[in-house]
C-alpha cells in the first residue's frame, strides 16, 4: 500500500510556487492519501475521471459523514447551498439550463467590442504611470464592469459586488470559515441580494438579459431566492476566476517572453489557459465506494483534484512547463469537465483574451524581477491580491510577498 503523502496547501512555500508541490506528487503516481485520509488527484485523466463521475458530488450534505456548512440559518451560507456549483443531478440541471442561454458563445460576442474599449481605456488611463497594479488598475475593473454589463444590471454598487466576491470565497475553500467571516459573508450577500432583487423587478423588457430570470420565478420555476443566489454566484465567479486568468496569463507571458504578435495563434492562447488556471484545485466527496485506478475511495471521502497539476501531467504533456504552439493532447481541465464544466467558459476566454493582446501592447515589456505579487492566503483558488508591474525593472524572477495571514 501506498504510504500516505503530506500535503498543505496553506504552508508559505505553496503559495509562492504550488508547482513546486504538485511536481513530486505527480512523480509519486496520479492519486495519493494524504495522512489527514484526503485523498488528492494531480493526473490529467484521474482529475477528468474524478470530475466527469457523478459518484463524486459537490453537495457535500448529500455524503454519508460530510455535513453542510456551519450555521444554515446564515442567509450567506443558504444562498451557496442553492448556487448551481454546489449542486448535484437535477437541482444543478434545472438552474443551470435557466442561466446557460446568457452565456452562449453567440450572446457572448455580442460585448466582445464593449470589452475591447474598456481594456483599451483602463490601459490609456494608467499610462505613465511608473507603477501598474494589474488587479486593481485593470484585471478588476474590467471583470466587474463586464459582467454587470451581460447581466444588465449596470445600476448595481460594484465595490459591494466586489466585497461578496471577496467574502463568499470561504465556501469554496476546504477549511471552515470562522464565526467573523460567517459574519462577513451575509452582510454583504444581505446588502447584494437587495440590489439583485430590484434588477429583477426591473427586468420587464423581454430584451433584459434577466427577463427570462424573472419570468422563470414568476412562473414558479425558480424560487426569488434561488434566483438571487445564482446571480449572486454569477457575479462573484464571473470576476474573481477572469481576474485570476488575466493575471496568471499575463505572468506566464512575462515570464516565457510571450509577444503581442503570438497571440494572434489560438494555439497559444490554449497553452496560456492550460498554464494558467483561475482554480488550482476543487473538491468533491465519494457519495459511494469508487475504484478509482487501485485506489478505493471509500463514500463520504474528500477528494481534492488538483486541476493545475493535472494541466502540467508530465505523462500527458511533453515539456508540461512551456507554450508549445504545435501541442497536440486533450484538453485543459482550467474549466473543469463533466456536469460543472464552467459555465462561463466563452466569456472568461474572450475577456482574457481581449485582456493579454492589449497589455502586452500597451505595458512596455518588463523583465519578471519587475513584477511584485502578492497572493490572498487561499488553498484551491491561486488569487493575487496585487500583481504590482514596475516599469523597466530589474531582469530576474518575480517578488512574491507574503501577505502575513
Amino acid at each position: 500500500m501506498q504510504a500516505a503523502v503530506h500535503f498543505n496547501p496553506f504552508d508559505p512555500g505553496f503559495q509562492a510556487d504550488p508547482f513546486a508541490f504538485y511536481r513530486p506528487l505527480a512523480a509519486a503516481g496520479p492519486l495519493h492519501r494524504t495522512r489527514l485520509g484526503v485523498w488528492i488527484a494531480v493526473g490529467y485523466h484521474e482529475c477528468a475521471a474524478i470530475l466527469g463521475d457523478s459518484r463524486f458530488l459537490r453537495d457535500h450534505s448529500k455524503v454519508p459523514r460530510r455535513g453542510g456548512r456551519h450555521d444554515p440559518e446564515n442567509r450567506a451560507v443558504q444562498s451557496a447551498a442553492m448556487a448551481m456549483l454546489n449542486l448535484d443531478g437535477a437541482a444543478h440541471d434545472r438552474i443551470r439550463g435557466t442561466f446557460s442561454p446568457l452565456f452562449t458563445r453567440r450572446n457572448i460576442l455580442r460585448y466582445q467590442d464593449e470589452i475591447d474599449r474598456g481594456a483599451q481605456a483602463l490601459l490609456r488611463h494608467a499610462e505613465g504611470a511608473d507603477r501598474f497594479d494589474l488587479v486593481r488598475d485593470f484585471a478588476l475593473p474590467l471583470a466587474t464592469d463586464t459582467i454587470k454589463a451581460m447581466l444588465g444590471i449596470g445600476d448595481c454598487d460594484s465595490a459591494l459586488i466586489q466585497r461578496f466576491t471577496t467574502d463568499s470565497v470561504i465556501f469554496l475553500e476546504p477549511v471552515t470559515p470562522t464565526a467573523d467571516e460567517l459574519v462577513q459573508a451575509e452582510q454583504s450577500y444581505h446588502r447584494l441580494a437587495a440590489q439583485i432583487a430590484g434588477a429583477i423587478a426591473a427586468a420587464n423588457d423581454a430584451a433584459h438579459p434577466l427577463h427570462p430570470i424573472r419570468t422563470r420565478v414568476d412562473e414558479g420555476a425558480l424560487t426569488a431566492d434561488e434566483a438571487a443566489a445564482n446571480i449572486a454566484f454569477v457575479l462573484s465567479a464571473g470576476i474573481d476566476t477572469t481576474v485570476n486568468l488575466i493575471c496568471a496569463g499575463y505572468l506566464t507571458m512575462a515570464a516565457q517572453s510571450v509577444a503581442a504578435a503570438d497571440l494572434a495563434n489560438e494555439a497559444v492562447i490554449n497553452e496560456l489557459l492550460r498554464l494558467s488556471p483561475s482554480i488550482h484545485m476543487t473538491g468533491r466527496v465519494a457519495a459511494e465506494d469508487v475504484l478509482l485506478g487501485s485506489s478505493m475511495i471509500k463514500a463520504g471521502s474528500l477528494v481534492i483534484v488538483a486541476i493545475a497539476a493535472g494541466n502540467r501531467d508530465p505523462l500527458v504533456f511533453s515539456n508540461p512547463d512551456a507554450i508549445d504552439p504545435h501541442r497536440k493532447g486533450p484538453v485543459s481541465l482550467g474549466f473543469g469537465a463533466g456536469r460543472h464544466f464552467c459555465i462561463g467558459v466563452h466569456l472568461a476566454k474572450l475577456e482574457a483574451a481581449i485582456a493579454w493582446r492589449h497589455l502586452l501592447r500597451h505595458l512596455p515589456p518588463v523583465g519578471a524581477g519587475a513584477i511584485e505579487i502578492e497572493y490572498e492566503r487561499r488553498a484551491f483558488i491561486r488569487t493575487p491580491r496585487r500583481v504590482l508591474v514596475r516599469r523597466g525593472g530589474a531582469d530576474g524572477g518575480p517578488t512574491t510577498v507574503d501577505n502575513g495571514r
